[in-house]
């Protein structure tokens, strides 16, 4: 599972530490924001400890001032002990005025159901879910799972009820909004479905032939009967239609492909 990545801008604390494997190590806090539906709201700050190792320039990271402001762009190792434990990527100093939001790229799988609510006619969908970590200790050693909690509004809100269900892989886009007893909530931009291990069905895009290597021909499709086209049973929107598995199943057949390609 890819990291997860984040970019924010935060205030140094204190001075940066020498590790006793090399790597230098800051401490940091960054104040998020969060939108209630009427206008951003500052939120309690989250403090990070971020460890540079490796081709991170150290040696400039250990001449940094306390107070310093910067900018942090790396990969989320773990969330303990009300910290954001992150290992640096790349750095710099920032002249800027306002610290902008915390942005954040999760690959993780979702736990349970969504839930919908709405706020003066806006749809408020939150969903949870979690990603395995990764820290660098001479190899990648995984660490213990990362929760979050993820709110998107409005008609991708409406589209995310429908689609996350517990087990689905997701790729979420989004702002940290603020972390509690450990679990960070974001405010996500984008919600994508990992293509990984299952196919996404959704009402605009049905399965089509163009999806196949070498697919049949629509006539080899089987006709609807008469019960089917009054019910309407044969296809629902988000989900195949009852020739979809058959189809798909002898794409993975190499050889019956080149012998129809042979045969043409």
């Amino acid at each position: 599972m890819p990291h997860t990545r984040m970019q924010f801008v935060g205030t140094l604390v204190g001075a940066p530490e020498q590790c006793a494997d090399g790597a230098v190590a800051l401490r940091m806090v960054a104040t998020p924001r969060s939108w209630n539906g009427e206008r951003w709201i500052s939120k309690e700050a989250i403090p990070y400890r971020c460890t540079a190792r490796g081709d991170v320039e150290e040696e400039a990271i250990a001449s940094l001032a306390d107070s310093a402001t910067l900018s942090v762009t790396g990969h989320l190792e773990s969330a303990g002990d009300s910290l954001l434990y992150v290992g640096v990527e790349a750095f710099g100093t920032t002249l800027g005025a306002r610290m902008p939001d915390t942005q954040i790229q999760i690959t993780g799988t979702a736990v349970g159901t969504a839930e919908v609510k709405f706020h003066n006619g806006r749809a408020i969908t939150r969903f949870q879910m979690m990603s395995t970590p990764l820290t660098w200790q001479g190899r990648w050693v995984e660490q213990p799972a990362i929760h979050y909690v993820c709110t998107v509004w409005d008609e991708q809100g409406r589209n995310a009820a429908e689609c996350v269900d517990a087990g689905v892989a997701l790729t979420v886009t989004g702002r940290v909004a603020y972390l509690l007893d450990d679990v960070l909530y974001v405010e996500a931009d984008a919600v994508g479905v990992s293509l990984g291990a299952r196919i996404a069905y959704t009402a605009a895009t049905k399965p089509r032939n163009a999806a196949a290597p070498c697919a049949p021909a629509v006539s080899d499709r089987p006709a609807r009967s008469a019960e089917t086209k009054a019910t309407g049973e044969e296809h629902r929107d988000g989900a195949a239609p009852d020739w979809w598995p058959a189809e798909r199943a002898g794409w993975s057949r190499p050889s019956s492909q080149k012998a129809r390609a042979a045969s043409r």
